[in-house]
């Protein structure tokens, strides 16, 4: 598998109670009972060290239901309703996902002229 040992980001990675799960960094405590640990692993740690790894899912169909209106830049929203993305991605870590990746599937100078986001 290409890519293994590349270092991927895992920041922050937001864990509710004890799960068990892998915590590769240093956690701190966010006096709401969820814990945030930071670091850097690659894709290859994560998967030695659960034997898989589960990803995110369907970002946009997320954002339908939060609100996005067809034809709107799911990009755009990141800015304009970081919350929301935000919880979005948190929703995901809290289901057990190990890693989400950035909102930015139709980030390119081509898709942003298309919404005057140059």
């Amino acid at each position: 598998m290409a890519g293994l040992g590349r270092t991927i980001p895992v920041t922050p990675h937001v864990q509710r109670g004890t799960s068990g799960r892998h915590s590769p960094g240093g956690v701190h405590d966010d006096g709401a009972g969820a814990t945030t640990t930071s670091a850097a692993v690659s894709l290859g740690e994560l998967i030695a060290a659960k034997g898989y790894v589960v990803a995110d899912g369907a970002m946009g169909t997320r954002l339908f239901a939060t609100g996005l209106s067809s034809g709107d830049s799911p990009e755009e929203w990141n800015v304009s309703h970081e919350s929301e993305v935000r919880a979005v991605h948190r929703s995901y870590l809290a289901a057990g996902a190990d890693l989400v990746v950035t909102n930015s599937f139709g980030g390119t100078h081509f898709r942003m002229a298309l919404h005057r986001l140059e």
